[in-house]
């Protein structure tokens, strides 16, 4: 090859004497260069491959009808047959362009039948060659890197018959090559896109491997790497690589959809949903990742951070830079959003967490403190329909894994209630107080106390309504009410998790749900119980009670989540101290002399809400049965000391008498449970006092009166009278 360049020049020369013939068809001077050229590509590996370069370098389609029309006049001995076999075992035996030759063939097909057979003859012999585990040069440059990247480009072509030939000699390398196969997936995962869809309707035939007995290399392997590639890009923080992973996230949901469809004949075994349900921990990770990165954006207003913005500060760059780093920012934001959301999907759709998940306990526990994050994040979603869609995906989630697993059960329940009252309770009408600003850590004591001054007159000793060094404590404002929408949102998020769609009994996730809310409310274990002591006692528990009915002030929404627990009875006889200590601090309330006026004058609106509210919850869990269950509706017409002995007399001795334990409560079959009235209905020493107060209003309380009193009784005598008609009948 030491005269390369002038071997170039002479096979160049004598194509385009045979390529290009004086007039247009008719036949060169020269006919049997082309047969001389084969015949010494068979002969000559080494002079096979500048023959071959040289070809491709000037040929050209519209060239074909008049070599068809040369072939004709060829020697006896290049019969068609015969040239197909020649040229087939040439084109194995090329290193250099052998890739751009099959292609090449491949669009040619579309129009020329005989390429098309000529195509399949290659294509037959490499597979005999790798079935054989031999070794040409046509597989060694397909196994390039240069040619792979040849490859997954035309995988997206619009040429089908191009497009199936990619796919075919990919798979005749996977069997040899692994990675080439796992590359291939992670490469048309990221390229594929909406515009040209054709990338993935490859890589649907490249997962369904062959349909012979070949083996192919696993699908997770492929996935891996593309989950790898989306970690390492959210680590990088910059806008072209949170649009590349949105791409790659869309295809997975894009091929998921496609097998649960089952048009594919290539995916019904679902590779790419088997291999994400082994991966699931490597895309919980990822979806960890981006719920810690975007949620502090919310709870605190960090505004969202680039790598990619400069050292300088913002407040030194042109007003133009900083618009265009605030849409680069809100971009960025977005396709972070739509990553969650479609990595929500994913998991929503393929069951994980459910029963015939692969996840561990640790999986499964991280897995229900996201959802939770997640079901916290989308509250905020200013569009309506995709909070909507991303609230029923949380639910199906928390429903699927706490109906399987009772600890990721009370993980779910717990962080819900957590969010609710601490970490987000501005979302739910609490009153935020405002932080202190803490004392310099170089001041004494000493100097703090010499702060206050006195003077002659007044006493040494005085009571301040602040903190030393800091004035005074700011006013505390009354909460605001939650959002209806919002609190039936919470609602039916601790719903989903108690919810179980094999069971109808769902009375351990609400017992779950007051057990917690004692743990987190109450400030101590100690008096934790069921049962209600004298009520001489509340003196011994005033501050923790007092501490109680300050949470409750400051998170109204505990009130509908008590009134929730309380419709599936017993899970309300859980919260029990809950009850006692709100009863207790009104009770005493009510006897403070401020409160001594007509009930409907009062000057403490939050007084009367907690009353009704309370009594009204009790109601609603039998823990107060006919007629007391009614104090809620009459309490509202009696005057405030005769609210004290209604309180005392009916609700707390009752209560004292009568534990609420769910040994009162009676099941049936289908796990409901209630309270018989009948058989539950109050000594005459609880319900005197409610029925001498309402006869001193007849006139005004009468309609309720009867509903309470005389009905119930009219009732139980007309069937005590059925009973002995039936009896004498019998007899």
């Amino acid at each position: 090859m030491a005269h390369e360049r002038d071997l170039n020049i002479a096979l160049r020369e004598m194509f385009q004497a045979v390529l290009y013939p004086p007039t247009q068809g008719s036949l060169p001077p020269n006919l049997h260069t082309i047969p001389y050229l084969i015949h010494l590509s068979r002969m000559s590996d080494i002079l096979l491959q500048p023959i071959t370069n040289v070809f491709l370098d000037i040929f050209r389609e519209s060239l074909i009808p008049n070599l068809v029309y040369q072939s004709m006049h060829f020697p006896p001995n290049f019969n068609v047959r015969e040239i197909f076999i020649l040229l087939t075992e040439l084109v194995t035996q090329v290193g250099h362009n052998g890739t751009i030759i099959l292609l090449t063939l491949a669009r040619m097909a579309e129009t020329y039948t005989w390429c098309h057979e000529l195509l399949e003859h290659i294509l037959q012999k490499l597979e005999m060659t790798i079935l054989d585990d031999r070794k040409c040069p046509l597989l060694i440059n397909l196994m390039t890197e240069p040619s792979q990247k040849i490859l997954w480009s035309s995988c997206k072509s619009h040429n089908l018959i191009e497009q199936q030939t990619v796919v075919r000699l990919i798979l005749l390398l996977s069997s040899r090559t692994p990675y080439i196969y796992h590359y291939t997936i992670a490469e048309l995962l990221t390229t594929s896109s909406e515009d040209n869809p054709n990338g993935l309707g490859a890589l649907a035939r490249i997962l369904g491997g062959s349909l012979g007995t070949q083996e192919y290399p696993s699908v997770d392997g492929g996935l891996e790497i593309s989950l790898e590639a989306i970690s390492i890009a959210n680590k990088r923080r910059t806008l072209d690589d949170f649009n590349q992973n949105v791409i790659i996230l869309k295809n997975l949901h894009h091929l998921v959809t496609f097998e649960k469809s089952g048009e594919s004949v290539h995916l019904k075994n679902s590779p790419m949903s088997n291999a994400i349900q082994k991966n699931a921990p490597k895309l919980l990770s990822i979806l960890f990742n981006l719920l810690n990165h975007i949620i502090p954006d919310i709870e605190e207003g960090i505004p969202f951070k680039l790598t990619s913005d400069a050292e300088e500060p913002e407040e030194k760059k042109p007003r133009s830079d900083k618009e265009f780093l605030n849409k680069v920012k809100s971009k960025a934001l977005g396709a972070i959003k739509e990553q969650i959301h479609l990595i929500v999907t994913l998991l929503d759709e393929l069951g994980i967490g459910g029963k015939d998940s692969l996840l561990g306990m640790v999986e499964i526990l991280k897995m229900a403190q996201m959802t939770v994050k997640y079901f916290f994040w989308n509250i905020t979603e200013q569009d309506s329909a995709v909070r909507l869609k991303a609230m029923n995906r949380c639910f199906n989630l928390l429903t699927r894994q706490c109906s399987c697993r009772k600890a990721a059960r009370t993980a779910a329940l717990r962080d819900l209630l957590d969010g609710a009252l601490f970490s987000y309770r501005n979302l739910f009408g609490a009153y935020t107080y405002p932080q202190q600003n803490e004392t310099a850590r170089d001041e004494c004591l000493m100097i703090l106390n010499q702060k206050q001054t006195f003077s002659a007159i007044t006493s040494r000793i005085s009571l301040h309504a602040g903190i030393i060094g800091n004035g005074l404590k700011a006013e505390v404002k009354s909460p605001d009410q939650p959002q209806s929408q919002i609190q039936k949102l919470l609602l039916d998020a601790i719903m989903a998790c108690c919810q179980d769609p094999e069971h109808t009994n769902v009375i351990d996730g609400f017992s779950t749900v007051s057990l917690l809310l004692v743990e987190m409310i109450s400030p101590d274990i100690m008096y934790n119980g069921f049962p209600w002591p004298d009520e001489e006692f509340t003196k011994v528990t005033m501050e923790r009670d007092l501490q109680i009915r300050r949470i409750f002030n400051n998170s109204p929404i505990l009130w509908s989540i008590l009134g929730l627990v309380g419709t599936y009875r017993p899970a309300l006889c859980y919260a029990s101290v809950l009850l006692r200590a709100l009863c207790a601090t009104v009770l005493n309330q009510w006897r403070a002399k401020s409160v001594e006026k007509p009930f409907q004058s009062v000057n403490n609106p939050e007084l009367i809400f907690v009353t009704l509210k309370l009594l009204e919850v009790m109601a609603l869990g039998q823990l107060l049965p006919p007629p007391l269950s009614y104090l809620h509706v009459v309490i509202e017409y009696f005057e405030p000391f005769e609210v004290v002995l209604l309180l005392k007399d009916c609700v707390w001795n009752y209560m004292k008498d009568h534990v609420p334990s769910p040994c009162l409560f009676k099941f049936d079959s289908t796990g409901f449970h209630w309270r018989n009235p009948e058989t539950a209905k109050p000594p005459a020493q609880f319900i005197d006092p409610l029925r001498f107060i309402m006869l001193k209003r007849l006139p005004l309380l009468g309609s309720l009166y009867h509903q309470m009193f005389v009905l119930p009784e009219l009732v139980n005598n007309g069937s005590e009278t059925n009973r002995e008609a039936d009896s004498s009948n019998l007899i």
